[in-house]
């Protein structure tokens, strides 16, 4: 990935890893060590971006209303709320767990 394409996610913090959510527009998964590829279709970074601002737009009530309008539900809204809040939310918190 060029450092062009992680430049232009805003949304996204400084901490996460681009590496292991996009490859070339083919979404990898970390797992027991090795890559494979996501047999679901992966997100591309494009994809992330119109997430991005779609939620400034629209806010983060209205997931049904982006599915189905936006992404013409080749995503859920599901898929787009734990997309957004658990990967792409600028004000998540990427410190370590503490116990």
């Amino acid at each position: 990935i060029s450092e062009g394409s992680k430049q232009r996610l805003d949304c996204l913090s400084p901490g996460l890893s681009m590496e292991t959510n996009h490859v070339e527009g083919v979404a990898l998964s970390k797992r027991r060590g090795h890559m494979r590829k996501s047999t679901k279709g992966g997100w591309t970074i494009a994809q992330d971006e119109y997430l991005c601002e779609l939620v400034q737009e629209h806010g983060t009530k209205k997931w049904t209303f982006l599915a189905s309008t936006f992404f013409n539900n080749a995503r859920t809204a599901l898929q787009l709320r734990s997309r957004y809040m658990d990967i792409l939310r600028p004000d998540r918190s990427r410190d370590k767990w503490s116990a």
